[in-house]
């Protein structure tokens, strides 16, 4: 009990769990320990073990009956979330009021598409052209934001991340850098780089996951979400505690349930036969707890693009299907094969719905008419008896009017919602056919263009251009966000994260914001950092007083900082400057005379100056092109910014060349 009593839930659970197995266990402590077993699903919300171990503690009459009413006078006040997963079902919040532009933008520079635009030799065997076809159409989106308190983290491949919530800055990273690209470009990721997170606790793989392997060695990784500290480490390939792994690769988005990691791997022979099984993870020791072979096919195609499986845990059981052609339950705490039905597996290059990506993975779901899954081949969606497996129907997945080509299901309670070539709910008693469909009008793709989120009374769906808000009951659109890129989007509390496949982006409600990061300053005057963050806060939400007040505020500190930290104040302050002098609408508003002073006031050194120079002329020939003449003529007036460098667009040059190239066009007829 001190371990659950320290607020070490997870560990807790598992030694109380051994505590249970002891043979020599009297009535008195079995019902303790069920009573802290009992304390621990009270405060991790886990209401399936509160009722088993009530069930428990009833049969065992005198003994228990104390237990269990001091487990049912057990009262948790309800507290801010502190994880957000697009793996578990997140809390409501409206996303009308976050700020129309993104507050921060960190670029993945070792995301898979960043890094084959990189590879060498790659764009000359397949054009840039063609991985820009195939990023829009999301065979790249593989980066997956996950949120614990203030932190978002986000697994690249070779390289894990946690990220400031508020300001996008690096809070750690851990990276095992190996060759994981596929040098074959055509060959496409078939399963996103998905985080599991219980508490402080982290699991996630390395490497990305193709037909028939996995890039790099394909390690399952458990981090602190805070330090970023590896607590364990495990590879299954020719693992000691799981027979015949020779060649086994992770193949599915790790889960969390209960104190143990559930993943499946598969294994490919050199006469193409598939196999995969089911393994369980100790979540605290990273120790195999069993692993059980579920089914095998031969002849599959190596380059099939069809839908990543992962299991579900619920109930005691661990519900999965497989590509390989079979639905199963296994026991979750033994291992032992409880029911399996056979199908038939996967066996076409692509999915039948064409709208598989990396994304879509696809894991069993409960309502209350029984367990309901995508048939492996895709072309029927299954209901099973949970307990017993027995196939109690099948509907066609591939007609229009029904199913419309699922890639997979979210269930909340009766409602079930199909996500493949649209967005289509359901209710638990008539799976025949639709409550309602999203409708986007003949020109808009109802394809998701992201993992869609399913919070308590509404789904969040990403588009190629926006975010939408649908209600879950009557798929209504709630609210419509445009947004600069898109992706996998998660909303957590009062934010909304998108991981695209090149960049980050975080968008905000801006009075939590604010509030935040006046905080930060108030405790850490000296903190240039959030002063610097709060600058681009207001840049970005178009607060213009609170962006004068804020920078004027940062300039008269740094007469009293180290030159050299103060040369990079400056540097990044102008950055967020040129930033919103450049999306300003009309720079001869108050607003946009307050952005060029504090240009000029911030610009003290010649490549600042002529920084400030270029992007005033710019918006000035928008109105008036005398004064937009006269702001690159003083480059030339001052040799001191003709000398200095500016790059754009990945050219860099003199001041004088660029001030020459704006008049040349300016003085050219028009």
């Amino acid at each position: 009990m001190h371990a659950v009593e320290s607020g070490d839930l997870q560990r807790g659970r598992i030694r109380l769990e051994r505590v249970l197995e002891h043979p020599d266990l009297d009535g008195s402590a079995r019902s303790l320990a069920l009573y802290g077993l009992g304390t621990v699903a009270t405060l991790l919300e886990d209401r399936d073990a509160l009722s088993r171990i009530n069930e428990q503690l009833r049969l065992m009459e005198s003994d228990g009956e104390p237990m269990s009413e001091a487990l049912q006078s057990i009262r948790v006040r309800p507290g801010e979330r502190r994880t957000h997963s697009l793996l578990n079902r997140g809390d409501e919040a409206p996303i009308d009021t976050l700020v129309g532009q993104s507050i921060w933008t960190e670029p993945l520079e070792e995301s898979l598409l960043n890094q084959r635009v990189d590879l060498d030799g790659t764009l000359g065997r397949y054009g840039r052209s063609d991985l820009e076809e195939l990023a829009a159409a999301g065979w790249f989106t593989t980066v997956v934001p996950t949120v614990y308190e203030d932190t978002v983290l986000v697994n690249l491949g070779d390289t894990v991340m946690a990220l400031d919530t508020l300001t996008g800055n690096t809070r750690w990273t851990s990276q095992r850098r190996q060759q994981t690209l596929r040098l074959d470009p055509s060959e496409r990721p078939a399963a996103a780089d998905f985080i599991a997170i219980e508490g402080r606790y982290l699991v996630t793989t390395t490497g990305h996951l193709y037909a028939a392997e996995r890039s790099g060695r394909g390690h399952l990784l458990c981090f602190d979400a805070v330090s970023g500290k590896i607590r364990w480490g495990l590879q299954v390939d020719e693992h000691p505690d799981i027979e015949q792994s020779e060649g086994l690769f992770i193949a599915s988005p790790p889960i969390i349930h209960e104190g143990t990691v559930f993943v499946l791997a598969r294994r490919v022979s050199a006469q193409q036969l598939t196999s995969e099984l089911l393994i369980a993870v100790d979540l605290i020791e990273g120790d195999v707890e069993w692993a059980r072979w579920i089914s095998s096919a031969g002849r599959m195609r190596r380059n099939t693009t069809s839908n990543t499986m992962a299991p579900l845990a619920a109930r005691g059981r661990v519900f999965t299907a497989t590509t390989t052609g079979a639905v199963a339950a296994v026991d979750a705490s033994s291992g032992d094969l409880l029911w399996i039905q056979r199908f038939a597996p996967t066996s076409t290059p692509a999915s039948p719905s064409g709208a598989a990506r990396p994304y879509t993975h696809h894991a069993p779901v409960l309502i209350e008419d029984g367990l309901v899954c995508i048939a492996p081949d895709g072309n029927r969606v299954l209901l099973l008896d949970p307990e017993t497996g027995e196939l109690l129907r099948a509907f066609p997945a591939t007609t229009p009017d029904h199913w419309n080509h699922p890639t997979y299901l979210l269930a909340a309670g009766s409602e079930l919602v199909s996500i493949g070539r649209d967005v289509r709910g359901f209710s638990a008693g008539d799976l025949d056919t639709p409550g309602w469909t999203l409708q986007l009008g003949e020109d808009a793709s109802p394809l998701p263009a992201g993992r869609v989120q399913l919070l308590d009374r509404t789904l969040i769906v990403p588009l190629q251009d926006r975010i939408l808000q649908i209600d879950l009951q009557n798929g209504t659109i709630l609210h419509s966000m445009p947004v600069e890129r898109t992706g996998n989007a998660i909303v957590a509390g009062e934010q909304l994260l998108i991981a695209s496949a090149t960049h980050i982006d975080a968008y905000t409600a801006f009075d939590r914001a604010k509030e935040t990061l006046v905080d930060r300053i108030r405790r850490e005057p000296e903190n240039v950092d959030a002063r610097l963050d709060l600058v681009r806060l207001a840049a970005r939400a178009r607060r213009t007083p609170l962006l004068n007040t804020t920078s004027r505020e940062l300039l008269d500190t740094l007469p009293g900082v180290e030159s050299e930290r103060a040369d990079r104040v400056r540097d990044r302050l102008l950055t967020h400057l040129v930033e919103a002098m450049r999306t300003e609408p009309d720079i001869t508003t108050e607003r946009g005379v307050t952005l060029q002073s504090l240009l000029l006031e911030t610009a003290d050194r010649p490549r600042l100056e002529l920084e400030a120079a270029l992007v005033l002329g710019d918006r000035l020939l928008e109105t008036d092109a005398t004064k937009a003449g006269d702001a690159w003529r003083s480059i030339l007036e001052s040799e001191a910014m003709s000398r200095a460098w500016h790059e754009e667009d990945g050219l860099a040059a003199p001041g004088s060349v660029w001030a020459y190239r704006r008049l040349s066009n300016l003085d050219a007829p028009r």
